[in-house]
């Protein structure tokens, strides 16, 4: 019989693994082989079938033919055949006998098979399909069939799984309760492994696919279809295996351990760098479809998703975009009130965003249907009906082409209750065809402005006595009315006079005058409707509108009015009667204001001629007398009567309301009034905080320095203000003025006239204005009075606005630079002024950077509270500002939690050491007294700053590298930073760097130092080491590697590297026939904090099939720092599972007796440390003896680290102590030199 080593072609990526070892081939014919295609394949199989069939039903029931049979069988096949009987009384079954063909496919020799399988010879059938097997046999056995088949996998003696065609049937009859069955095994595992190829790439499409053998922790490349290739742009399979050196399919590939080594199918996602630079996002579906040589192999299906992710990554940006609108929008909210609404054109739905956060939580508020069909939407539930109109003629503009504007109108958008003014400033954007398909607008609450606003044009519109309107508003209103009437309306305009008025100012007074107009203006009042309009036009006349009215009810009313004004005064024993006329006036179409008036006033001289007392309505036959005042006389009287120039005015209310830049407006406001009035000076002064005064603005560019410099309090002291809050002086020059004046104007010499004006609030003054005409002396009149004191009201009102604005700008801007709970700046403020400083004082000072961490503080945080630990903080703030007050030059910040940073500057740097230490013991006594227990402490790194400065942020991290080092050797300490801190970070980050390519490429390796019986010398274990080979072929040691993988957490992929090279050392062990001896594996504290710690490990014991008991958990005493709850309810699974767990180092870290009494460990590992001194002192001696009988008496093993001299290991001998490691015996050595000199010997 001729050996053949059989293996699988390239072309399906499966190799059989099988090497003869004396076994017959089972006849694995490949397409490299034969040529044989799958089909032909399935025809041999059912020819060969059928001739065995007809051989096997002539065999009789002879046992001796069982060996001719098999010989014959073997002949004519190269399938694997086996016999059993099932003896019923028993019901058990029997191996006979098997061919070799059998036994190449379960990799086993024939006395193995014989004897292994002998009663259970479903063993080699992988579990999930033992019961297919059983019910094909079942099948014979109790005659419902004479033959069966089935397809399963079966598991070689190498952990290979191969799938098998079986065909079983009887060969004998019934006899003596006996069947004899045959089954024939035929091996379809390269048939079935091209139909599950052919399924799982028709599955993934579109995709690649590679296929590759899970080997030593890393993916080997085996092969890939063309789409793959195409993908990686290359047209080769050489350039293929740096994907799988690809940090993130490295990182995959670590995180998918367990799943590969059990075989699971499962899915990723992941970005990958190409050869040519390109970043591609892709998912992996990974499905096992065999093994390689004892290995999993796997089917790997990539799809390329980039597209998919950089949309993702794209909406995750304008997520980050929006957030950043909210938190805009909120800062808006806090300072300003400002909203957004949007209104959608194609959904016709309103957004209103009640808050900042509306685009990320979707707090947004939808009205529907809101504009409507011809206007008709439900706008109308939030807009006031008086601004209907305007809104609908505004949306109408805005909807028309892509346009920026503002409008004011009422809403009660944001309070249902009522209506209130709102500002909206808009935007209409639009499509690519030019349609306006959004608006955007942000809406501001004016109604403060509004009602300010309001009174300001009630007060300019009113008569300052009567409270009536004043004669430029009444005729404005009833100008408005008369071009808005519509047809049929019927207005009535009456003129009144009040007869006999002068007696009264003659007789009793002005004052008593003014008390009867007041009187007369509340008559009037009482007498019409509210929505009449009333107006005082002249010193004792008064206008009435009367709005759709009647002939008889206008004269209704006129007598009415009469009556009640007709009345008799008494005083200075003289009395004076007075009355009035009224003359009546009624619109007719296309009338206006001063022919309405005209007709009124002819009609009420008429009332005066027919004897006063009475009204008049006019009829075209009217005349005046000729003994009346001329029409031109009476024009005359009214303008002198007008209160102010209501042009400048209502400019100055415009300019100003509508103002972005208050300053400049104001500015333009005292060059419009100058040239008006022909000043030549104007000033306007403001009170600070304090009360002083100060220019703020002044008319023309020009500096008025006379004017500017001599305004102080004392000159202002000195002004007579009236009761309006005016003082002028016509002629500065005049040596008839007061005392006061001329001490005053000495200083304002250079003018001839001057006026000034001030407005304020609640007897707080708030601006001064000051006129001066430097040419001419002037008379003051009561308009240039009157309108300069209403400028200094509108003026103050808008400087107060601009003033709560500046103030509002100015914590926006304090909140972007400053920690809102410390005051400190924050971190990028910080940064930019600390360079800032430096730059600046660098020659003349010495500057040092400190980086603190407050020890302690999350014991404030647990025990007392976030409230209690914002006080720690602010604390150590305040501590850190007096700091740097005291020295003068620094800067401060809050880096984050409880980290801070501190600009400090010194003389010399033991000044600067002398400083913060000064600082720091302030802040722990401070802390001491508030929290005696809680052992507060800083750890702090400080970086000096060097001459050749240049960039604040290489000094922070400076810094910040010194304080880590503080934190690691003594919790309350500082470190000055060290050029080999930053040569030691980057070490650490080359490490971290070349971890997964020195795994991949074996450069982590296993060494084992034997563990020894004191009495016997005996090896009885072995603690795993790694050791990490360089280039060179030099070593780096543990203590220069894992302290850098600790920080990041690496060190847990770097330990179950090497458990897993400890698994396989032993697999190989067992494979050779060589019972293995137990290895210790150290494991990190950084495992105890990880999810499946115990899962992962026992999975992989399960999978190499290594006996628990074999493998010791080994770990440091630190680990019980973390979580010791967690930590030894690990611990107790690992015992209870069979492995052992070893306590290493013990007393050098937190173990105490006591903890250990109950702690799940059976072994502990004494620390050599205390092994030093035993030689000499008897001290030592006794301490080692006590301590070891304690832990002897709770029942755990101890051994001995670091055993170097005979002395000490007799010392333990004579102590009891049997077990001990050190390079008294052996040191830690490479895997195959302890082979050669332990196991293989």
């Amino acid at each position: 019989m001729q050996n053949n080593n059989i293996k699988n072609s390239a072309a399906s990526g499966v190799s059989s693994g099988y090497q003869q070892k004396g076994y017959i081939s089972a006849g694995n014919i490949t397409k490299n082989q034969s040529g044989i295609s799958s089909i032909m394949k399935i025809a041999a199989l059912f020819a060969g079938f059928m001739l065995d069939r007809k051989f096997l039903i002539n065999a009789g029931d002879n046992r001796r033919n069982h060996s001719i049979f098999l010989e014959l069988a073997y002949n004519k096949t190269h399938n694997g055949i086996i016999q059993f009987e099932y003896i019923k009384n028993e019901k058990a079954v029997h191996l006979i006998d098997c061919n070799e063909a059998f036994c190449h496919i379960v990799d086993c020799p024939v006395d193995v098979v014989k004897r292994y399988f002998s009663y259970n010879f479903f063993k080699f059938v992988v579990d999930e399909d033992r019961i297919k097997t059983f019910n094909a046999a079942h099948a014979i056995i109790s005659n419902e069939k004479r033959n069966s088949s089935t397809e399963v996998r079966i598991l070689n003696k190498d952990g290979d799984i191969r799938w098998v065609h079986i065909n079983m049937f009887r060969i004998e009859d019934e006899q003596s309760g006996r069947f004899i069955i045959q089954a024939e095994f035929t091996d379809i595992t390269e048939l079935k492994q091209e139909q599950l190829e052919k399924g799982i790439v028709y599955d993934a499409m579109p995709g690649f696919s590679i296929k590759c053998v899970f080997k030593n922790s890393f993916l080997e490349f085996l092969s890939a279809n063309e789409k793959f290739y195409e993908f990686l742009g290359i047209s080769d399979s050489e350039n293929i295996p740096y994907i799988f050196s690809d940090s993130n399919f490295t990182k995959y590939t670590a995180s998918h351990t367990n799943d590969f080594i059990n075989r699971k199918s499962f899915y990723d996602s992941f970005m990958i760098t190409l050869a040519d630079g390109r970043k591609k996002w892709i998912t992996v579906s990974a499905k096992c479809i065999g093994t390689n040589y004892g290995y999993p192999l796997y089917m790997l299906v990539i799809i390329d998703i980039t597209e998919r992710e950089e949309a993702y990554i794209n909406l995750e940006k304008a997520n980050m975009e929006l957030k950043i609108r909210a938190e805009r929008y909120s800062l808006i909210e806090k300072s300003t009130e400002e909203k957004i609404i949007e209104y959608d054109v194609k959904s016709d739905s309103l957004i209103i965003q009640e808050s900042s956060e509306v685009d990320i939580a979707g707090s947004a508020r939808k009205i529907e249907n809101y504009l409507g069909n011809d206007f008709n939407g439900n706008f109308k539930s939030i807009i006031c009906p008086d601004d209907y109109d305007y809104y609908i003629k505004l949306m109408k503009k805005a909807l028309e082409v892509s346009s920026k504007g503002s409008a004011d109108y009422r809403t009660n958008l944001h309070d249902n209750s009522s209506y209130k003014w709102y500002r909206s400033y808009y935007t209409s954007v639009a499509d690519k065809s030019g349609e306006v398909v959004r608006l955007i607008a942000r809406i501001k609450n004016i109604e403060n402005e509004r009602t300010t606003q309001k009174k300001l044009e009630l007060q300019i519109k009113s008569d300052p006595m009567t409270g009536l309107l004043n004669k430029i508003a009444v005729k404005s209103e009833i100008s408005d009315v008369l071009l808005d009437m519509p047809p049929l309306y019927y207005h009535a305009m009456m003129m009144i006079d009040i007869d006999n008025f002068k007696s009264v100012n003659d007789n009793l007074g002005h004052m008593f005058g003014d008390a009867v107009l007041k009187n007369i203006a509340s008559a009037i009042r009482r007498t019409f409707r509210s929505s009449d309009i009333i107006g005082r036009i002249g010193g004792d006349e008064f206008i009435v509108f009367m709005k759709n009215t009647s002939i008889e009810n206008a004269e209704m009313k006129a007598r009415e009015l009469c009556n009640s004004i007709k009345r008799t005064y008494s005083g200075n024993g003289k009395t004076v009667e007075i009355s009035c006329s009224i003359g009546i006036s009624y619109s007719k179409d296309n009338e206006d204001y001063d022919t309405l008036f005209e007709k009124a006033d002819t009609a009420m001289y008429c009332s005066k001629k027919n004897g006063r007392n009475g009204y008049t309505s006019y009829s075209e036959n009217m005349q005046k007398s000729e003994h009346e005042l001329t029409r031109e006389d009476c024009g005359a009287v009214h303008a002198s009567n007008k209160a102010f120039d209501m042009e400048i005015i209502s400019f100055a209310l415009s300019l100003m309301s509508n103002s972005k830049d208050i300053d400049s407006s104001i500015n333009i406001l005292l060059e419009q009034t100058g040239n008006r009035f022909d000043m030549t000076d104007i000033v306007l002064f403001e009170c600070d905080e304090c009360g002083e005064l100060f220019p703020s603005n002044s008319w023309p560019e020009r500096e008025n320095s006379e004017i500017i410099s001599s305004m102080n309090q004392s000159n202002y002291n000195m002004m007579e203000f009236d009761s309006r809050g005016v003082f002028c002086v016509e002629n500065c020059h005049d040596s008839g003025s007061c005392v006061s004046e001329k001490t005053l104007f000495l200083d304002y010499k250079c003018f001839k006239s001057l006026i000034a004006v001030k407005s304020d609030d609640n007897a707080v003054l708030k601006v001064l204005l000051l006129f001066g005409d430097r040419k001419n002396v002037r008379k003051w009149s009561d308009i240039q009075k009157n309108t300069f004191y209403e400028l200094s009201r509108i003026i103050s009102v808008f400087t107060t606005l601009r003033d709560e604005r500046r103030k509002d700008k100015e914590k926006i801007a304090l909140l972007k630079t400053t920690d809102a709970l410390t005051g400190l700046y924050n971190f990028e403020a910080f940064k930019i002024k600390a360079e800032e400083i430096i730059v600046k004082n660098k020659k003349s000072r010495t500057f040092a950077l400190f980086y603190m961490d407050i020890n302690g503080f999350t014991y404030v945080n647990d025990n007392f509270g976030y409230n209690a630990g914002d006080r720690l903080l602010c604390d150590f703030a305040g501590c850190v500002k007096d700091t740097i007050k005291d020295a003068g030059i620094g800067c401060a910040c809050r880096v984050y939690s409880d980290y801070f940073l501190m600009l400090l500057s010194g003389e010399s740097r033991s000044d600067v050491m002398l400083k913060i230490k000064s600082s720091n013991d302030r802040f722990f006594d401070m802390e001491r007294r508030a929290y005696p227990a809680g052992s507060i402490g800083l750890s702090t790194g400080i970086y000096f700053i060097s001459d050749d400065f240049t960039d604040i942020t290489i000094s922070i991290d400076n810094a910040d590298l010194a304080r880590k080092k503080a934190k690691r050797t003594n919790q309350n300490t500082y470190e000055i930073y060290t050029a080999d801190l930053r040569l030691s970070r980057s070490n650490e980050l080359s490490i971290i760097g070349e971890l997964y390519r020195a795994m991949e490429k074996g450069k982590i390796e296993l060494f084992l130092q034997p563990k020894f019986s004191l009495d016997t010398r005996q090896v009885i274990g072995a603690e795993a080491l790694a050791r990490w080979r360089n280039d060179d072929c030099s070593l780096k040691y543990p203590s220069e590697f894992v302290p850098a993988l600790e920080k990041i957490g690496y060190i847990v992929k770097l330990d179950f590297y090497m458990y897993e090279q400890v698994l396989k050392c032993m697999r190989k062990w067992i494979d050779r026939g060589i019972k293995p001896i137990p290895v210790s594996v150290n494991f990190s504290r950084k495992n105890s904090l990880e999810d499946g710690f115990y899962e992962r490990v026992y999975n992989l014991a399960e999978a190499y099939g290594i006996d628990n008991s074999l493998v010791e958990i080994e770990t440091t005493e630190s680990t019980f720092i973390n979580d010791i709850n967690k930590m030894l309810e690990t611990m107790r699974r690992f015992q209870n599972a069979g492995f052992k767990v070893d306590i290493d180092d013990f007393g050098t870290g937190y173990s105490s007796l006591n903890m250990l009494v109950s702690a799940p460990v059976d072994v502990v590992k004494i620390d050599k440390s205390f092994l030093k001194n035993i030689e000499d002192s008897q001290y030592e001696r006794d301490y080692v003896k006590q301590m070891c009988k304690m832990i002897s008496t709770a029942n755990k093993d101890i051994i001995f680290e670091g055993v170097e001299t005979e002395e000490q290991a007799q010392f333990l001998l004579e102590c009891g102590f049997t077990m001990a490691q050190g390079y008294l015996f052996e040191k830690p050595i490479p895997l195959e030199e302890f082979e050669n000199k332990y196991i293989f010997k």
